[in-house]
């Protein structure tokens, strides 16, 4: 009896020594998610955030739709991507509290981070026999550069996480104990998962498959096995998979009509026009320094050398890691699967490991618990090896997120300031030198034509554009790049629409030229 009671002390002190883990891992997310908290979001993938800032913007302005615009390739001003769920939620936030629409996207996209945390602990206590050791887990989730960075910008990634693993929670309940108010449930979750970001909802689909036919099987070795069970367990995949990706089709048909209907957006961001854009192609996915760079962005969140830094650590813990080594490998399966269905999207842009990365921090959590259930191995891992993983991925972060946050981005500041000085709250504005980024038209608070292939004048699509802008008028010009010592480019765009002819506003790398309403308007404020 005293012997089963120093046991369950022993327990009692490592539950504290792995709650305590999972406080500090949690309070440094916390501090570090706040570092820059008040700077633009022109930090990283400044395109996509602003992109994602300026439609909510404008559904604050006016009103909450639909097909929601994001005014920067001319009339009509929607051309929709994802279904903005993410986009009505900060805007409600930024309404009701009123503070500024930069940290109401980060506090929704933070807050949805944590909640992240409830549905992703019910999945690993199906799986993880001791609570304490689900904390592991957690910790290397909170001290991932991934999820330090990410989680704080103003972008959808963690809803999308966070419906998505809703959603697994969802399918297993549903698989355990079928019944029409539990499959009305996940179906709904798993339709708002697809909705807010398809790519995302892809990289969840095999893991949700395979939970679902494991949980089913179980039941049916429970259960006497019947046609009707069997056909039954089918139906429900279908209404669980089908009804979330046909609608998804069907917001993608929408989505395509939108765009179609704007003369600069019809053949470039349409769903066919990014098939290549979205798939990548075969040489990507037989390229090993592709797979390098993709593999380095899910495990670290930053270009290092992958199999140098972190590969050969996590396939030694692999090869010691007995009890949870099928669960190991299959959450690496899921971790690779999202990279080589979406091969260019995850090469382009390292913020889709927030999808996948997480998979290879289960891997390699479920490793760890091995060890930690082993006693050969317990005490090394417990005081070595753990903490070690986690101080790791907090260097990571120090030596390349760290900085980007704490650096504020101003240099759009002035020329934003200038072309609000210049202009009327529904000029439009065009720019040419930023390709089609929404930073500007932002941080300015106007719609804006952005011709990023730079259209000779004449140009049928570029007059049709024009056209299509009716008493909306172009007010004011911004040109950076090559385009700005272009004598004739400028003179022909300066005489059609009415412009002065020298630069209002100058600095190293852009000039603005404004209509002579736009130059008498600012003299009359000045004096």
């Amino acid at each position: 009896m005293k012997m089963l009671n120093e046991d369950n002390w022993r327990l009692r002190d490592d539950n504290w020594y792995f709650v305590a883990l999972f406080i500090v891992c949690l309070a440094l997310h916390l501090n570090f998610s706040f570092v820059g908290w008040g700077n633009t979001i022109c930090d990283v993938h400044c395109f996509r955030q602003t992109q994602t800032a300026i439609s909510t913007y404008y559904l604050i302005k006016e009103g909450f739709k639909i097909n929601y615009i994001t005014p920067v390739l001319g009339k009509p001003w929607a051309i929709p991507m994802e279904f903005p769920l993410y986009q009505w939620i900060v805007a409600a936030f930024a309404i009701i509290t009123k503070i500024n629409l930069d940290q109401a996207g980060r506090f929704i996209s933070l807050s949805f981070f944590y909640f992240s945390l409830i549905p992703l602990y019910y999945l690993l206590s199906l799986f993880i026999a001791k609570r304490a050791h689900i904390l592991v887990f957690l910790c290397l989730v909170l001290a991932s550069p991934v999820y330090i960075f990410w989680s704080r910008t103003f972008m959808i990634e963690s809803l999308a996480l966070f419906l998505n693993l809703t959603f697994l929670v969802a399918v297993v309940k549903t698989a355990n104990k079928p019944g029409p108010n539990k499959m009305l449930i996940a179906s709904v979750v798993g339709i708002l998962a697809a909705l807010s970001k398809i790519t995302t909802f892809v990289v969840f689909c095999l893991p949700a498959a395979l939970l679902f036919a494991w949980f089913s099987l179980r039941q049916n070795r429970q259960n006497a096995f019947s046609l009707r069970t069997l056909s039954r367990q089918a139906a429900s995949a279908c209404l669980l998979f089908g009804v979330p990706i046909i609608l998804n089709i069907a917001w993608i048909i929408f989505a395509d009509r939108q765009k179609s209907l704007n003369p600069m957006a019809a053949d470039f961001i349409t769903s066919g026009a990014l098939k290549i854009w979205h798939f990548g192609r075969l040489s990507q996915r037989l390229s090993a320094d592709v797979w390098d760079r993709v593999l380095s962005y899910g495990s670290v969140g930053t270009y290092e050398t992958f199999v140098a830094n972190f590969l050969i650590s996590y396939g030694l813990l692999l090869l010691l890691a007995h009890k949870y080594r099928k669960q190991a490998l299959w959450c690496f399966l899921f971790f690779i699967f999202g990279p080589l269905v979406l091969i260019n999207l995850f090469w382009e842009h390292n913020y889709y490991s927030y999808a996948s990365g997480l998979f290879f921090l289960l891997s390699l959590g479920f490793c760890i618990v091995s060890l930690l259930e082993n006693d050969k191995w317990k005490v090394l891992t417990q005081v070595l090896i753990l903490p070690l993983i986690i101080l790791f991925l907090h260097r990571t972060y120090f030596l390349d997120f760290y900085p980007v946050q704490k650096r504020n981005n101003l240099s759009l500041q002035s020329l934003s300031r200038a072309v609000k000085a210049y202009t009327k709250e529904n000029d439009v504005i065009l720019i040419y030198g930023f390709d089609w980024s929404s930073a500007l038209p932002y941080y300015s608070q106007r719609r804006a034509l952005m011709d990023k292939w730079g259209l000779p004048f004449a140009e049928r699509k570029f007059q049709l554009v024009l056209k299509q802008l009716g008493k909306d008028r172009i007010t004011a010009m911004v040109i950076a790049g090559n385009k700005r010592s272009d004598g004739s480019f400028i003179e022909q765009r300066v005489k059609n629409l009415n412009l002065l002819p020298n630069p209002a506003y100058r600095d190293w790398f852009v000039d603005l030229y404004i209509s002579a309403d736009a130059g008498n308007r600012r003299d009359n404020k000045s004096h």
